[in-house]
């Protein structure tokens, strides 16, 4: 018995495939992102542990560029104290360290004076020498905790030059994507940092003029 159904109509010259929507789009571009990010940071792992094998041990800092004595800080024990800040960018990274005296630092204190006031040094950023730049790319070493006191020595202090000696170690090397910034208190995506556990020592000496 014949169908009365009409007969399929097939133009396969005129079908358009469904358009990609716009969520989809950037799922995609996300993903590109992503493999072209995992790339840099397999080459920023691998130059960073090539630094690591070529370093002398221990790590040697040296400093005698200008330090301006900070604000006056108040301690937790409510007593005041003052800041020694180092904060430079330089060839292979940058500085920022803080020096904190409790009491606060002065002209006339002498160096027994000066070493009994020393409260902590807080370590944020050293450079790393030899280390050569990677564009879009941070990269430094982590110290264990955010402040410290042990290994920390005032060699010299006359009203007008500080001397310090710190003998300490890094625990970690850290870098991250400075174009890359997830929303809110989000992690970095997979592929824009690298962390590489790895202990090393290193010795700073800082000789400088104070500004007070």
């Amino acid at each position: 018995m014949p169908s009365s159904l009409p007969p399929i109509q097939q133009d396969f010259h005129t079908f358009q495939p469904a358009s990609v929507s716009p969520s989809l789009r950037g799922i995609r571009l996300r993903q590109s992102e992503t493999m072209s990010t995992a790339a840099s940071a397999t080459h920023v792992e691998a130059s960073i542990r090539d630094w690591l094998s070529k370093q002398a041990k221990p790590l040697v800092h040296k400093h005698k560029h200008k330090v301006h004595l900070g604000s006056k800080l108040k301690s937790l024990e409510g007593h005041e104290g003052s800041n020694l800040h180092w904060d430079e960018i330089v060839e292979h990274g940058k500085w920022s360290i803080n020096v904190i005296f409790d009491p606060p630092l002065s002209k006339s204190m002498s160096l027994e004076a000066a070493q009994a006031a020393l409260s902590h040094i807080a370590m944020d950023s050293t450079p790393m020498p030899g280390f050569g730049p990677h564009e879009h790319w941070d990269v430094y070493p982590q110290v264990p905790v955010s402040s410290f006191k042990e290994g920390v020595t005032v060699t010299a202090w006359d009203g007008e030059r500080m001397g310090l000696h710190v003998e300490s170690h890094f625990f970690a090397l850290y870098g991250r994507r400075t174009d890359v910034h997830p929303p809110g208190c989000g992690s970095m995506p997979e592929g824009t940092y690298v962390h590489i556990r790895q202990k090393f020592d290193f010795v700073m000496d800082v000789d400088a003029p104070v500004e007070i």
